[in-house]
């Protein structure tokens, strides 16, 4: 199997046939995922066996209505992949002890929280990077094996919004100034009162 990094470290494998990048066509990486971030490349041991949550969902939202016939479908965009599940099967010690290695190099750090990942299950969808949320421990299975999960996150690049003009004053009821206008008269009222006692005018 041939490859290649691009700009942001992921491997994409290339067809053989064409010369062309293709990383949905060699089954080489259906059953595993590698991941990576600066110069740090990591595949992950044992071979998948289960992923869960990796399809991207798109939102639509359902307006009523009081006849079925006028009901309308609007739609919002697409869902983030908030918890992506890949477990694999560890085939023996060394397997086992590489994982125990990746949970340390995993660990989300305050300037390395965010990984490349290339995975063709995972990649389908759009998913290219992701932040790690678990490295699960590894269950004992027959055949002095184990099965691990990893769960992932989608990551998206906060994207800085313009604000819009300020929402405009809201008009009061014609109660709500008339009240304001007798609190106003009775606050003056009040400090010509005030002002009498003070000069000695009002005794």
């Amino acid at each position: 199997m041939t490859g290649q990094l691009n700009s942001n470290g992921l491997y994409r494998p290339v067809d053989p046939g064409t010369g062309e990048i293709n990383p949905y066509r060699d089954a080489y990486l259906w059953n595993r995922c590698l991941m990576s971030w600066g110069s740090t490349l990591l595949m992950l041991p044992g071979l998948i066996f289960n992923i869960q949550g990796n399809d991207r969902i798109e939102y639509w939202w359902v307006q009523k209505a009081p006849n079925t016939a006028f009901a309308v479908t609007v739609w919002r965009g697409t869902q983030l992949c908030e918890s992506i599940k890949i477990s694999f099967h560890l085939a023996g010690a060394a397997q086992f002890d590489a994982w125990s290695q990746a949970r340390v190099v995993l660990q989300p750090k305050p300037t390395d929280t965010v990984w490349n990942i290339a995975c063709p299950s995972v990649n389908w969808g759009g998913v290219t990077q992701v932040g790690v949320k678990c490295v699960g421990t590894p269950k004992p299975v027959a055949g002095l094996s184990w099965d691990a999960t990893i769960e992932l996150i989608e990551y998206r690049k906060p994207v800085p919004i313009e604000a819009g003009p300020p929402d405009p004053p809201k008009q009061k009821s014609e109660l709500a100034q008339e009240n304001d206008r007798l609190a106003a008269e009775t606050q003056a009222l009040r400090n010509q009162i005030a002002t009498g006692h003070e000069t000695g005018k009002w005794k």
